[in-house]
């Protein structure tokens, strides 16, 4: 195997998409601009130009002023931006509760976060112990089968949690995963009545996880929180005094990110807004 700088590596990656991308970048250089000021300022040809443009503005991320036929950044950019901007800040706040939670808790803490109908793994603080439960940053893991999945779906609508679910295949990852559409959205609910949410060795043998969303001030989950470890140390009867650490760990998460939950608002309340 040989290693490339990224440079080297992605000057012939798509082309297409590198010409777009330059489009975009020019007009976030300077708006309002028309496809020959973008061929000239680009270099690239009137009908690569013509064709950029028209995806481009079929996705919503260029706008087209029919007065002037000049064309700015559109809506779609400034919805990704919100959208990475708050995954980012919702990593960075989180490092050190995570971190703390890990030392309280002494077991392996996972943030993660909702991507394209997969739960991916932001965050983690690994535990100290020989025997635990690890995974890694940046790997994507099934919604159906995870406390961290379940958790986000838990607290959406019912609307969005069968669009969600219907993304992709319910796989079955162990004996005791649950793939019947409509016995994980009954589960949905009795971790939403419940407080939190539990994968017990449904996504890996020998190992229980629970997990709790982490809540906007809309009471909308944009990211969550797992402990997970060996099921012969998560016994069920410590589950609930894990899942109140959780909490206090995502109201604090919540609050370093801006949100001010009514401070007289009960756990139970907080869990099924």
């Amino acid at each position: 195997m040989t290693m490339e700088t990224g440079t080297q590596q992605t000057e012939n990656d798509v082309p297409a998409l590198q010409k777009g991308l330059k489009v975009l970048e020019l007009l976030a250089e300077e708006s309002g601009l028309t496809p020959p000021e973008i061929e000239r300022r680009t270099g690239l040809n009137k009908a690569m130009v013509f064709r950029i443009l028209r995806a481009l503005r079929h996705h919503g991320y260029v706008d087209l002023d029919e007065s002037t036929r000049a064309y700015s950044l559109g809506l779609k950019l400034v919805e990704l931006g919100a959208a990475a901007s708050s995954h980012i800040n919702v990593v960075s706040v989180s490092r050190n509760v995570i971190d703390q939670l890990r030392d309280s808790l002494q077991e392996t803490v996972n943030l993660g976060i909702l991507r394209d109908g997969r739960v991916v793994y932001a965050a983690m603080a690994e535990s100290h112990r020989s025997l635990r439960m690890i995974s890694s940053v940046g790997r994507r893991d099934n919604l159906h089968s995870t406390s961290i999945g379940k958790a986000i779906l838990a607290w959406l609508d019912p609307v969005e949690q069968q669009s969600l679910l219907a993304l992709h295949p319910l796989e079955r990852r162990t004996d005791a995963t649950i793939t019947d559409p409509a016995e994980v959205l009954i589960q949905l609910a009795e971790s939403r009545n419940r407080g939190y949410a539990i994968d017990d060795q449904e996504n890996e043998p020998g190992a229980r996880c629970i997990g709790v969303p982490v809540l906007d001030s809309a009471n909308r989950p944009i990211a969550a929180l797992s402990v997970s470890g060996p099921s012969t140390r998560m016994q069920p009867e410590r589950l609930p005094g894990v899942a109140a650490s959780l909490w206090e760990a995502s109201k604090e998460i919540s609050r370093r990110l801006g949100y001010s939950p009514d401070s007289d608002h009960t756990e139970q309340e907080l869990h099924t807004a």
